[in-house]
């Protein structure tokens, strides 16, 4: 709980090595920290690493698969990657757990773009 609280204050502050760092340890000590997980993928993916933090989302919903906010930000992710058809399955499952926003219409009309493009 320590780590979770002090990578939080450490993300505020725009320090994400040290948020980083603080994220992971919580998810060592506690691999069913779903949230622990969660919070290491936001960082990675605020850091430009992707890749890595889909593993990071993915991992969270392997433990609690009832995140339609997770779901949202992996196919963001996702997005980014250019795997269209994968993160119009995330939004797909957000929406079915009931994330009902406006960024989730957005983030589809912007794959909707891209698939007609390709």
């Amino acid at each position: 709980v320590m780590y979770k609280h002090r990578g939080m204050a450490y993300f505020a502050r725009s320090d994400y090595e040290k948020a980083l760092a603080d994220f992971r340890s919580s998810a060592e000590r506690n691999p069913k920290a779903f949230r622990s997980h969660y919070y290491v993928a936001i960082v990675l993916g605020v850091m430009g690493n992707d890749e890595e933090s889909l593993e990071a989302f993915s991992r969270s919903l392997e433990l609690n698969p009832y995140q339609p906010f997770v779901y949202m930000r992996r196919a963001q992710a996702r997005y980014r990657l250019g795997m269209y058809t994968e993160a119009i399955a995330d939004l797909d499952k957000a929406v079915s757990l009931g994330y009902d926003k406006d960024e989730e219409r957005r983030l589809r009309l912007l794959i909707a773009k891209k698939l007609d493009s390709v």
